[in-house]
């Protein structure tokens, strides 16, 4: 999930689905999550590439459905933003 400035990123992934940080940093490259389900988050302003490749490090796109602590989220990031709502909301819209 390649993004300008991770920070806001990380903080709405651990605020509305209660994941951490695991490893890195919130400046250049977060891995956020657990080892069972991780978001990897370089700044694509500072981390160009992966490593140890040559490919671009691009947003994509995507959606998915994630369970953490018996609780569902519905997760989509579309032109690098990021929007959870989790089960229990969906069911009360």
């Amino acid at each position: 999930m390649p993004v300008h400035g991770i920070k806001p990123y990380n903080l709405q992934l651990q605020n509305q689905i209660g994941t951490s940080l695991w490893r890195g940093d919130t400046e250049r490259f977060a891995v956020h999550g657990t080892q069972e389900a991780l978001f990897l988050i370089p700044d694509r302003t500072i981390k160009k590439h992966w490593f140890p490749t040559s490919v671009p490090t691009q947003s994509s796109d995507f959606k998915l459905v994630l369970t953490h602590n018996q609780r569902e989220f519905y997760v989509t990031f579309e032109n690098e933003k990021l929007n959870i709502v989790s089960e229990a909301h969906q069911n009360h819209v």
